[in-house]
């Protein structure tokens, strides 16, 4: 049996044949950071769910969270979840991913500080 050498695998992205190569499908900038924009989106949604009276709409919860100037705060506990996508995508080797998981923090980080001092 043959050694792998696997800097030199995780780092060709496409074959001689123009196709991707089976371990490297998931691995891209892009993903990561569609992954990383969506993800405190859904978790900023599920905490309306939850959290908000059956009364309230979406707008009314946005509203009284920025009367109460617990927006950035909220907004910051729902990034939380990229930490774990990301420790995935580093266990995974999926490095570019993670990469685009950063990225998406990031503006996450940008936008709360926005949110915190601009509004």
């Amino acid at each position: 049996m043959e050694p792998v050498n696997f800097e030199k695998e995780t780092l060709k992205v496409i074959n001689p044949n123009g196709k991707t190569l089976p371990g490297m499908k998931f691995n891209s900038f892009l993903l990561g950071a569609v992954f990383g924009m969506l993800v405190p989106s859904l978790a900023f949604v599920i905490f309306y769910l939850v959290k908000a009276p059956r009364n309230f709409t979406f707008i009314d919860f946005i509203k009284q969270v920025k009367y109460f100037e617990m927006l950035s705060s909220l907004i910051s506990l729902c990034v939380i979840p990229n930490l774990l996508i990301f420790f995935i995508f580093i266990w995974l080797n999926k490095l570019y991913s993670a990469r685009g998981m950063v990225f998406a923090t990031m503006v996450y980080a940008f936008i709360i500080v926005i949110v915190k001092f601009l509004l």
